[in-house]
């Protein structure tokens, strides 16, 4: 092979150089260039370049990636960083599942929220549902009858405490127990409440039913008369005379004639009135002889019937000629003491009945 070697501007004569000759040079230029690196590094100060290495994620270890919880529960979630790190916890949905510093998760109403819990270059989640509550009544409709009362009951599905309240009180009240009192007729509505979770039991309140042994009576003056009242929730009845100049009725129901005339004897139940009228008259009596003749030193009976039963008073308007004797409530004896006329009278209650006695001589 011919080469042709050039010097400055100067050009020599073309030679021919033998191929194993070209191969030491290249050898020789090598062997230069290895010295030279060689030297520098020697001779020239040294510079630490810092190798890269490649960022890469912390793991983040959760103790619950998904949970489901009731209304009011609280969940520990529990978490670990690769790098030691403290990691901070936050809720997509605050309002559905709330979770503090600490990692406590509190579930607040029903719904699903994301529960991220963050490291520097890590993170990890955990799904959160919330169940809504299930409110369970013992009776959806309730009927009662004035002055009565029924227990309503109620149990909510996360076990949470249960709180009453009525529409109108007035109507029906509720206490914390879940007792209803029928105040008044109407209709009232009894809301019971867990958290998020409401159930409603309507309640109609009306009349108890009242019934009196007698509407009506007549009495004679002293006379009594027990009447009774049947109501049915069983209550007690308040009592009361409309006139107690004429009759009066004590606390039990027993009712006592007092004067002539007319009154009205009510009983009351929760608002339920039954009336009783009480007629209060004089008696009638009849007397066994309107006129008696008898001679003097005789004797004779004379005999009464008061329609009252009471036993009435009896006199004589001349002793002198007819002097009388009782012989029992209702009859008396008549003696003749001398010539002349007298009357027997016979009284009860303002009614006066007479007998006229005649005496003759024998």
């Amino acid at each position: 092979m011919c080469y042709t070697v050039y010097t400055m501007s100067r050009v020599f004569p073309s030679f021919f150089i033998k191929e194993d000759f070209m191969n030491k040079i290249k050898r020789f230029s090598l062997l230069l260039c290895a010295l030279a690196a060689l030297t520098l590094s020697v001779f020239l100060p040294a510079r630490h370049i810092p190798a890269r290495t490649p960022s890469l994620p912390n793991l983040v270890i959760l103790s619950h990636y998904k949970a489901t919880m009731d209304v009011g529960d609280s969940l520990p979630l529990l978490a670990i960083a690769s790098n030691g790190q403290w990691p901070t916890f936050k809720s997509s949905k605050p309002s559905v599942a709330y979770v503090d510093a600490y990692g406590i998760i509190t579930a607040k109403k029903a719904g699903t929220a994301t529960i991220t819990v963050k490291v520097r270059r890590g993170e990890a989640h955990c799904k959160i549902t919330v169940r809504k509550t299930k409110l369970l009544l013992s009776e959806t409709s309730i009927s009662l009858v004035c002055g009565d009362y029924a227990r309503l009951k109620a149990k909510a599905s996360n076990g949470t405490k249960v709180s009453f309240k009525s529409s109108k009180s007035s109507v029906a009240s509720v206490d914390e127990r879940g007792v209803i009192y029928a105040l008044k007729p109407g209709s009232a509505k009894i809301t019971a409440s867990a958290g998020d979770a409401k159930a409603v039991c309507t309640v109609n309140i009306k009349h108890p039913t009242l019934r009196l042994n007698r509407n009506k009576a007549t009495l004679y003056r002293t006379r009594t008369l027990q009447l009774t009242a049947e109501a049915s929730n069983g209550h007690t009845p308040v009592w009361k005379s409309s006139k107690t100049s004429v009759a009066t009725v004590d606390e039990d129901g027993l009712v006592t004639a007092v004067g002539h005339g007319t009154a009205n004897i009510t009983a009351t139940v929760d608002g339920v009135k039954r009336y009783c009228k009480i007629t209060v008259k004089q008696p009638t009596i009849t007397l066994s002889k309107s006129t008696l003749k008898l001679t003097v030193g005789e004797k004779a009976t004379l005999t009464c019937r008061v329609s009252s039963g009471i036993s009435p008073l009896w006199a004589s308007t001349n002793a002198a000629v007819a002097y009388i004797m009782s012989d029992g409530d209702f009859k008396v004896t008549v003696t003749a003491r001398k010539a002349g006329n007298g009357t027997v009278v016979v009284t009860e209650d303002g009614v006066r009945v007479r007998c006229k006695i005649i005496v003759k001589e024998r």
